[in-house]
Formats: structure tokens, sequence, C-alpha cells
């Protein structure tokens, strides 16, 4: 059963194509994908980015689920592309921190990205699931102090970019509220792009 505007489209283009006799090349998932990746990567910056924001200090601390995935790393580069942003924490499924710095790495090295080795990465393991995202009660404290803007671009790790499943999608809305309400930040701004 087909219920998905985008696939309906699809077939019926296809449909179309083959009536008329027109030879029709069906796009790669992952050439798909660059396509998305492409269209979706640049964001306006927040302006609490900007350099007239009130607090400048604090205002160039940001938070980034999903670091390591198609669209976070490319939106990590261009954090890390601005002056003004002093530090952005990334919160990275892993074991530990050496870990989760580990992949930020090589993420952003494989997608060609710059910004691979900048020290003003700070890479975290952490678990949505868990209290404090799993972090130390101190680190929690640390980063809910520093941080104004979260970028939350985290997918869940089980749905293909292709399969948009209304179960991880609901528990991957549910983690972004799990994790806005955790930090209560005060005067934080809060994107939630989704891929």
């Amino acid at each position: 059963m087909l219920t998905d505007a985008t696939t309906l489209r699809r077939m019926s283009a296809f449909l179309v194509a083959l009536a008329k006799g027109e030879s029709v090349t069906e796009r790669t998932q992952i050439e798909q994908m660059a396509d998305l990746v492409d269209k979706y990567r640049h964001f306006d910056v927040p302006v609490a980015l900007s350099p007239n924001a009130t607090s400048p200090a604090s205002a160039s601390v940001v938070l980034l689920s999903g670091a390591t995935g198609s669209l976070g790393a490319n939106q990590l580069a261009q954090l890390l592309s601005r002056s003004e942003v002093e530090k952005v924490y990334a919160l990275v499924r892993a074991k530990d921190d050496d870990e989760a710095a580990l992949r930020v790495k090589t993420s952003l090295e494989e997608k060609g990205l710059a910004g691979a080795s900048d020290s003003r990465i700070v890479a975290l393991a952490a678990d949505f699931s868990q209290d404090r995202l799993g972090l130390s009660e101190s680190r929690f404290e640390e980063v809910k102090s520093d941080v104004t803007v979260v970028l939350h671009v985290r997918s869940p790790s089980s749905t293909p970019p292709h399969c948009a499943r209304p179960g991880p999608d609901a528990r991957h809305h549910h983690l972004a509220v799990r994790l806005e309400r955790q930090l209560q930040l005060r005067n934080g701004q809060w994107y939630h792009p989704s891929s």
C-alpha cells in the first residue's frame, strides 16, 4: 500500500514515462540522500549566534545532537566556520567521550567536511533515554549552564532515510521533548530540523 505522496508522485511519473516509451532511471538511495543533504544542509544562523546577540559570551555555545549523521555533520561544519561559536557540545551515541570524539572526527572526515580536529568540539557520550542524558551530574550542569542554542538533528538509528515509519519518528520527537525538558534552558533557543 502506498501512503507517501512523494512515493505516489514518483510512481505516477514512472508510469507516465513508461506509457510514453521514455527510459526511466531510478536514483539510488545514496544519491537521493545526497540530494536531501545538499538541499537541507544550509540553515539561517539563529539570532543568538549573531554578533549582535544580547549575551555574546553565552550565545556562542551550541548543543548539537546528531553530529555524526549527514545533516548533523554538515550543521557542525557550518557552526565551526563561524568565529562567534566558541564551543559546540556534540551529543553522540558512544560508550565514552573518547569514542564520541572519534565518531565525530571520523564522520566529518568521511564526509569531506572541515573541522574534524577543531578544539571547540566537545564530544559527549550521551544516552537520550537516561536521566541527564547519561551524563554525570557535574557535566550535565556545565552543559545546562553554558548552552543557549540547541540544534536537535538526531535521527532514530533504526530508521533508514527512505522509510519514515510512525513508531521511530514518534520516538525521535519524544526524545527531542525529553531533551528540552531535562535541560530547561531559560533563555535558550531550540531548533529541530529533521531529516
